[in-house]
C-alpha cells in the first residue's frame, strides 16, 4: 500500500534535528510553546517554511549553520532534478554526473576552507594572547619586585598561558647575567601557568615550558641538582601536553633547554644529542643559537677542531642579519677555541671584531 505522501526535505530536516536532540513532538511542542499537531504538520505533509526551520532549530540549540547545511543537503540529495531542456542535448546520467562532480568538489573545498580559517582564527588568536602578554609584562615591570607576585596570584589577567610564556621567556633573557632575576621570573612564570585556565593537556604544556625554564635558570645559578628535579618534572609535564601547545610553545625549546643543562652536568654525550634533536626540530633563524651552544660543549669536551667547524656553520648561517649578541657569541667563541688550537693568526682577525660588538651592546 503506498504512504499517502512522502515528506519533503524540510520536513525530514525538522524530524532530524527533534530526534537529534531525544525530543519527542510533544516535548518540542513545550519548548516552542506550539501546538502539537503543527508540527506533526510540518512533519509529515507540509513543508515547513525554511524561516520556521531555522528559528526551531535555533531554539532546539543549534548553530544556524550547521542548520543550513542540514537543509542544503537534503534538499540536493532528494529534491526533483531539474525539468531538461531537450534542445540541449544534456541526458539524465549526463546531469547526475555533473551534480556527483560539483557535490565532490564542494564538500573538498568546504573541507580546505574550514581548515584554512580554523588556522587563520587560531594564529590571530595566539598573536592576540602574546600581544596582550606583553602588555601584563610591562606592567609588571612598572610595579615593584614585591608587588608581582601578588598580581599574578590574585588578578586572572595574569594567570594565562601567554603571560606564563612571555614571564619564562624573559627569565631565559636575564639568565645570562642575572641569575637571582632569572630565578624570580621563573617562579612567576609558573605560578602563572599554574593558576591558568584551560583543558588538561594545554595546561600540562605551559606548565612543563615554565617549570623547564625554572630548571633554567636553577641551572645558571649552579644549582644542577634542583634543575635536575625541575627538568624531571617539566618533562613529565610535557609527556601530557597535546600537540597544539607543543607547537605554540617551540617543542625544540624542550631539548635545546636539555642540552644545556647536560652539559653543565658534564653529561656531555647526552647534552650533543638532545642539542642535535633539537636543531633537527627548530626553525632555520634559531639553528645558529643552537650550533653555539653545541661548540660550547664540544670545547667542554676538550674538541676545540670540531667546536671551530661548527662555529664557522654557525657564521655562515647567520650572517648579518642576526642580532650582534648572537653574533657577539659565535666570534668570542670562535677566537677561543681559534686559541686553544694555537691558530693565532685566524684568532688576531676576530679579535677586533669581539671587541666592537661588545662595546657596542
Amino acid at each position: 500500500m503506498p504512504f499517502k505522501f512522502l515528506p519533503q526535505p524540510l520536513s525530514l530536516a525538522l524530524y532530524c534535528l527533534r530526534r537529534r536532540r531525544g525530543l519527542y513532538i510533544r516535548d518540542l511542542a513545550e519548548l516552542l510553546k506550539v501546538p502539537v499537531s503543527l508540527i506533526e504538520r510540518y512533519e509529515g505533509e507540509d513543508e515547513p517554511p525554511f524561516e520556521v526551520l531555522l528559528d526551531w532549530g535555533l531554539r532546539m540549540g543549534y548553530s544556524a549553520d550547521r542548520i543550513e547545511w542540514l537543509a542544503f543537503g537534503l534538499t540536493v540529495a532528494l529534491g526533483e532534478d531539474p525539468v531538461l531542456d531537450s534542445l540541449v542535448g544534456l541526458s539524465s546520467l549526463a546531469l547526475q554526473k555533473i551534480r556527483e562532480s560539483a557535490g565532490r568538489y564542494c564538500r573538498a573545498l568546504f573541507t580546505l576552507t574550514v581548515g584554512a580559517l580554523t588556522q587563520i582564527t587560531r594564529s590571530f588568536n595566539i598573536d592576540r594572547a602574546r600581544e596582550e602578554a606583553a602588555a601584563r609584562w610591562q606592567e609588571l615591570q612598572n610595579n615593584p619586585r614585591e608587588h608581582r607576585k601578588t598580581l599574578v596570584e590574585y588578578h586572572p589577567r595574569f594567570q594565562t598561558w601567554a603571560v606564563s610564556e612571555r614571564l619564562a621567556d624573559e627569565s631565559e633573557k636575564a639568565a645570562s647575567d642575572r641569575a637571582d632575576r632569572a630565578l624570580e621570573l621563573a617562579q612567576l612564570a609558573l605560578r602563572a601557568a599554574e593558576l591558568a585556565p584551560g583543558d588538561e593537556a594545554t595546561r600540562a604544556g605551559s606548565l612543563g615550558y615554565a617549570r623547564a625554564l625554572l630548571a633554567n635558570a636553577r641551572r645558571v645559578g649552579n644549582r644542577l641538582d634542583l634543575a635536575e628535579s625541575d627538568f624531571a618534572l617539566a618533562l613529565a609535564h610535557w609527556e601530557k601536553a597535546s600537540p597544539e601547545i607543543k607547537k605554540i610553545l617551540a617543542d625544540w625549546r624542550m631539548k635545546d633547554l636539555e642540552g644545556s643543562l647536560r652539559r653543565d652536568q658534564r653529561r656531555f654525550p647526552e647534552s650533543l644529542e638532545r642539542l642535535k634533536e633539537a636543531r633537527a626540530m627548530a626553525p632555520a633563524e634559531e639553528v645558529p643559537r643552537i650550533l653555539v651552544k653545541r661548540a660550547v660543549t664540544l670545547e667542554q669536551m676538550w674538541q676545540p677542531e670540531e667546536a671551530v667547524k661548527v662555529l664557522r656553520e654557525a657564521e655562515a648561517l647567520c650572517g648579518s642579519k642576526q642580532d650582534a649578541e648572537l653574533r657577539l657569541k659565535i666570534y668570542f667563541n670562535l677566537a677561543a677555541n681559534l686559541g686553544h688550537i694555537e691558530d693565532f693568526a685566524e684568532m688576531t682577525r676576530y679579535v677586533p671584531i669581539v671587541l666592537e660588538l661588545a662595546i657596542a651592546g
